[in-house]
């Protein structure tokens, strides 16, 4: 749904009396239909404005992927361009799309049309190739940089990564041409950018302070309208602005919302770990939305990572749709399985209650008989998390639900999961937060949300009670010294000598070898909802059979 803001949803630019709507969307990938009348709509919204503008590929939606490779959908793209040219009248339309050009090349596009036909297009320039981003795999650069005159203006339009040109305000910054310069040096009267940059941790405010830049040095005004909503583990914060010539805020669109940006500021952005929440509920609701489902289901230990996933999943997808499983086994205690119930109860949410030791004990004797071994160790802590893997997939075909993981990313990092078993589902809500991040999450649900939520849950050591008396730093390091060595390794990738303020460099070599050993437990795992700079999954793929060690130092001569 799109929300209306008001007075108007339109940035006046005073100077050359031109309005401009901005329409931050939420597409689904692929849905042309749908995108295309939600950008019709947009347009039936914006008649007072001289020109709605919508993100990158707003037709087909952002990352398309090898749906590109696909020759009928890239004709049936190129139908709908024309569908949306042909329907526009007095308010003019930029909107991004995709299209294969005379000699077959295919281009990430902005589309600028007005009174039924099309005035001008520009290609993306910059295709990333880093990270998440796979631009250069399918799309050809634009061979020049232009503009696109009308009604008395000099457009410089730029999509994205065109932008992006800024190594004082994004230090990794991979390019030297900067675009916008020389757009401005060749006569740009307004600066307009299409994007549909992901979500990570601060990049909100990188973004605003990037085209903010641009504004003041350039002094000229500037819109900038980015994607919102998630497309598998990518979530896209929207955050739409608009500047005036002196670089001074005249727009801004809410995060994690679908809007038409408002000639007032809506109301201010929410601190980073309210940020995040709204992340990872965007990412939840999307990711079951656009695959058509409704309901999920989750296995509710009592501890804090099955409570998080829990709070989220009811947020994005409404208590009634959410059921809790709670399966205690041999070595559950009572607590967490009081625990479970009272937070089930705060969100009233609905809880079945499956204990497994019956099948355990079947499963334990049936296995000694049939292999003449006795099931023990790490073997006997597995088959307690497989089956309780496999109650939740029953259930889950049982009620037509999809299954979210519970499992974070310090345990997903050191394969601190059950193949088969904790790993078993459809989405990892939780995947890319260390563990300080679930307890910050889950403090700040309590204070914001449910003050019912059990502060035990909080306050108890964490445990997989698949043992006696097991804790969790029996096997790990404390989570605190783990996380920083995670985030270091995985989002920042420093090197050996930078990765040693907790541990020896002996225990670094053992946990970064452990780190990569696991590789093939994070590849069969579900897809990781990403808000941080590099999560498992798409924006780090490592070979699963590889001998690289980080710790080699090359020999002398």
């Amino acid at each position: 749904m799109i929300r209306h803001h008001s007075p108007f949803f339109v940035f006046l630019d005073t100077i050359s009396a031109m309005k401009i709507t901005l329409a931050q969307l939420n597409p689904c990938i692929g849905d042309l239909e749908s995108n295309a009348k939600k950008i019709l709509a947009s347009l039936k919204n914006s008649r007072d404005s001289d020109l709605l503008v919508t993100g990158e590929l707003a037709l087909c939606g952002y990352p398309p992927l090898d749906l590109i490779d696909w020759e009928t959908f890239i004709s049936h793209v190129q139908q709908c361009n024309d569908y949306l040219i042909s329907q526009t009248s007095d308010t003019a339309l930029l909107f991004g799309s995709l299209y294969r050009d005379k000699v077959g090349q295919l281009r990430n596009t902005a589309i600028l049309a007005h009174q039924g036909k099309e005035i001008g297009r520009i290609n993306k320039k910059l295709l990333p190739n880093y990270n998440v981003f796979d631009e250069r795999r399918y799309f050809t650069p634009a061979d020049s940089i232009q503009l696109i005159p009308w009604k008395g203006h000099q457009l410089g339009i730029s999509i994205c990564e065109d932008a992006w040109t800024n190594h004082d305000i994004w230090p990794d910054c991979p390019y030297q041409e900067d675009i916008i310069t020389q757009q401005v040096a060749m006569g740009a009267t307004h600066l307009i950018n299409l994007s549909a940059s992901p979500y990570s941790q601060g990049k909100p405010q990188i973004r605003f302070d990037l085209f903010k830049n641009h504004a003041q040095q350039h002094k000229l005004p500037l819109w900038h309208v980015n994607q919102v909503g998630a497309n598998d583990e990518l979530i896209f914060d929207g955050g739409s602005l608009a500047f005036d010539a002196d670089g001074e805020l005249s727009a801004r669109a809410t995060l994690f919302e679908e809007s038409l940006v408002s000639a007032t500021i809506s109301k201010p952005w929410p601190e980073r770990i309210e940020e995040i929440y709204k992340a990872l509920t965007l990412g939840i609701a999307d990711y079951f939305h656009k695959s058509g489902f409704s309901k999920a289901v989750i296995g509710l230990s009592g501890g804090i990572d099955s409570a998080l996933a829990l709070c989220l999943a009811a947020e994005a997808l409404g208590n009634e749709n959410v059921t809790a499983v709670a399966m205690p086994g041999p070595y559950s205690s009572n607590h967490s399985l009081e625990d479970a119930k009272q937070l089930a109860e705060a969100l009233k949410i609905t809880l079945e209650i499956f204990p497994i030791n019956s099948l355990f004990d079947a499963m334990e004797h049936s296995f000694s008989d049939s292999f003449s071994h006795t099931l023990s160790g790490i073997a006997r802590q597995n088959a307690q998390a497989r089956m309780r893997g496999q109650v939740l997939m029953n259930l889950s075909n049982t009620i037509n639900a999809l299954v979210i993981t519970t499992g974070n990313k310090s345990e997903l990092a050191v394969g601190y999961c059950t193949l088969y078993g904790d790993m078993c589902g459809a989405l990892a809500a939780i995947g890319d937060c260390p563990k300080k991040l679930v307890y910050d999450l889950c403090s700040h649900i309590k204070t914001t949300r449910y003050s019912t939520f059990p502060e035990s849950i909080l306050n108890k050591p964490p445990s997989a009670e698949l043992a006696p008396d097991q804790k969790d730093q029996d096997t790990l390091p404390p989570y605190d010294a783990l996380d920083r060595l995670v985030c270091d390794y995985i989002e920042h990738e420093k090197p050996l000598a930078e990765l040693q303020s907790d541990f020896s460099e002996t225990e670094v070599k053992h946990w970064l070898k452990v780190i990569d050993v696991n590789e093939h437990k994070r590849r069969q795992a579900p897809p990781v909802l990403r808000i941080s700079s590099r999560a498992f999954g798409l924006g780090r793929r490592r070979p699963l059979t590889q001998g690289y060690n980080p710790s080699w130092d090359v020999p002398s001569k």
